[in-house]
C-alpha cells in the first residue's frame, strides 16, 4: 500500500472521455472514404480532376482505389481508440507495483524499476502550427545530464489519458501520485536488496556496462558498448523490433494488393477498358481460371503479412528470444529451441555479405560457434567450426547492425559466465543493453519439471 492508501499493484486505464473526439474524427474519416469509394465506382458517376472530367476507363477504374489509404487511416485510428476504451484492455495501461512501473502501449511495453526512475514532474509541450498553438501536459521523469545541457527525458505519461484532463493541474497531480508510490516503494526495495545479496556480492551481481564490456568476445578485438542499460528481472523476453515489421507489412501488403488486382484483370472480373467490375466474369468462371496463376503470389503476400502481424502481437508469444537462468529459448511460429548455458560456447559477432542487384548487402549476427571434427577432404591441421546458434541481433535491437550484434554477444557472454559459476538466480535482476531495452519485457517462469515444456506468461505485478 502506498502513502495515499492505494493497494499495489494498481493498473490505471486511459481516460475514456479523451478518446471520444478521436473516435468521432476517425469514424467520420473512415465513413467518408467508404462513401467516396462507392460513389466513384458507379458506372454513371461523373468524375472530375482539376475541373476536368475523367473519361478514360482506366483512370475511372482506378479512382475508387485512391480512397483505400484514407479508409485504412480511419480504421487504424478507430482501432487504437477502441483498444484504449476496452474494459481491462491488455494493450494500453499504466501499472504501478512495489517493484516499479510498466507503461503499455499497442506496440511497446516499457518497464522501469523505481530505483532507476528519477522523481516525476509536470511537463508542458507547445506545438505551433500556423496561427494556432496546441499545449499538451505530461507527467515526466527527467534526469540531469550533468554537462549543463537540457535534462534527459526518461519517461513521459500523458495527463490527458491518465489524469483528469489536459491541463497543468492534472499533470501535477499525476506526477505527485507517481512520486508517492515511488517514495513508498524505495525503502522496501532497499531492504529487500540488502537481505538478498551478501555485502561482498552486492556490487558484483548486477550486470554493469563495464562488466559487459569485459565479457565481450570478438576475433577482431573488443568493442565498447555505448549508452546506458535498463534493469529487468529474469526471465527476459526480447521481442522483434516493431519498426522492421511495419516495413514488411507495407511491402507484403502491396504485394498482396497487386496480385489481387492482377487476378481480377486476368480473370475478366475487373475490366480496365470500360472501368467496370463484373461478378461473375463475362466469359464465366471456367474462362476466368487464368487469373488463378496469381494465387501463389497472393498467398505469399498473406503469409508475409501474417508473419509480421504475429511478431507484433502483444508480448509476441510466437516469435521471441527468451533469456533465463537455465539458458536461451528461441521461439518461432512452428519451432522452439532451447540451449543450456553449460552447453553453449562463447558468443561472438558474425558478418555475412550477400551480393544483390543493388550491390553488396551486409548483415550482422550474434553466433555461438564450437570446434567440430574435420570433414572429408579438409587439410590436416585446418580448423573447422560448427554454428550452434545464430541470432539476428538487429531484429531485436536498435537497427545498429554491427553494434547490436556486439552488444548482444557481450551481454550473453556475461550471463553465460554467471550461470556457469552458479551465480545467476532464477529471478535475478540484470541490466539490458540500451539498444535492446525497448524490446525487452519480464515474463514469469513456470515451475521447472523434468521433461515438460514451459511457456512463459506475462508478469502481472
Amino acid at each position: 500500500m502506498d502513502q495515499a492508501g492505494d493497494t499495489l499493484p494498481i493498473r490505471l486505464r486511459p481516460r475514456k472521455r479523451s478518446q471520444i473526439f478521436i473516435l468521432i474524427l476517425f469514424g467520420f474519416f473512415f465513413i467518408f472514404a467508404i462513401v467516396w469509394m462507392i460513389g466513384t465506382s458507379q458506372t454513371g458517376a461523373r468524375l472530375h480532376f482539376n475541373d476536368v472530367e475523367v473519361t478514360d476507363p482506366y483512370w475511372r477504374a482506378m479512382f475508387p482505389l485512391f480512397g483505400i489509404p484514407f479508409a485504412l487511416i480511419g480504421i487504424c485510428g478507430l482501432a487504437v481508440a477502441l483498444l484504449k476504451v476496452l474494459p481491462n484492455s491488455p494493450c494500453y495501461y499504466l501499472e504501478l507495483s512495489s517493484d516499479g512501473l510498466t507503461y503499455r502501449t499497442l506496440l511497446k511495453t516499457q518497464t522501469f524499476a523505481w530505483r532507476d526512475l528519477p522523481p516525476f514532474t509536470s511537463l508542458e509541450v507547445e506545438d505551433s502550427s500556423g496561427d494556432s498553438k496546441t499545449v499538451t501536459h505530461y507527467a515526466a521523469a527527467m534526469v540531469d545530464t550533468g554537462n549543463g545541457g537540457d535534462p534527459r527525458e526518461v519517461l513521459r505519461i500523458s495527463a490527458s489519458e491518465y489524469g483528469t484532463k489536459n491541463n497543468q493541474e492534472s499533470a501535477t497531480a499525476l506526477a505527485a501520485r507517481l512520486n508517492r508510490v515511488r517514495e513508498a516503494s524505495l525503502p522496501s526495495l532497499a531492504k529487500a536488496g540488502a537481505r538478498a545479496l551478501p555485502p561482498q556480492e552486492a556490487a558484483a551481481r548486477p550486470l554493469s556496462v563495464a562488466a559487459i564490456r569485459a565479457a565481450h568476445i570478438e576475433p577482431a578485438g573488443a568493442m565498447a558498448m555505448v549508452g546506458t542499460a535498463e534493469t529487468h528481472r529474469l526471465p527476459i523476453r526480447l521481442l522483434p523490433r516493431k519498426g522492421h515489421q511495419l516495413g514488411l507489412i507495407a511491402f507484403f501488403g502491396f504485394f498482396f494488393g497487386f496480385s489481387l488486382f492482377w487476378m481480377g484483370g486476368a480473370s475478366g472480373i475487373l475490366d480496365l477498358d470500360n472501368g467496370t467490375i463484373s461478378i461473375p466474369p463475362p466469359g464465366g468462371w471456367a474462362q476466368g481460371t487464368f487469373g488463378l496463376f496469381g494465387l501463389p503470389f497472393a498467398i505469399v503476400g498473406i503469409c508475409g503479412i501474417g508473419g509480421a502481424l504475429f511478431r507484433m502481437l502483444p508480448n509476441s508469444p510466437y516469435y521471441h528470444l527468451e533469456i533465463n537462468a537455465d539458458g536461451l529459448l528461441v521461439r518461432s511460429l512452428f519451432k522452439q529451441t532451447r540451449h543450456s548455458w553449460r552447453d553453449l560456447p562463447a558468443f561472438e559477432t558474425l558478418e555475412h555479405k550477400r551480393r544483390t542487384k543493388n550491390g553488396t548487402r551486409t548483415s550482422w549476427y550474434t553466433v555461438a560457434m564450437e570446434g567440430a571434427p574435420l570433414e572429408p577432404g579438409m587439410e590436416r591441421g585446418a580448423s573447422h567450426q560448427r554454428e550452434v546458434l545464430r541470432i539476428d541481433a538487429d531484429g531485436y535491437g536498435a537497427k545498429n547492425g554491427e553494434q547490436d550484434a556486439a552488444d548482444l554477444a557481450a551481454w550473453l557472454n556475461q550471463l553465460r559466465e554467471l550461470a556457469r559459476d552458479t551465480r545467476l538466480s532464477v529471478s535475478e535482476i540484470v541490466q539490458v543493453p540500451e539498444g535492446f531495452a525497448r524490446n525487452a519485457i519480464t515474463v514469469a517462469a513456470a515451475p521447472r519439471s523434468g521433461g515438460s515444456e514451459r511457456t512463459p506468461t506475462v508478469v502481472r505485478h
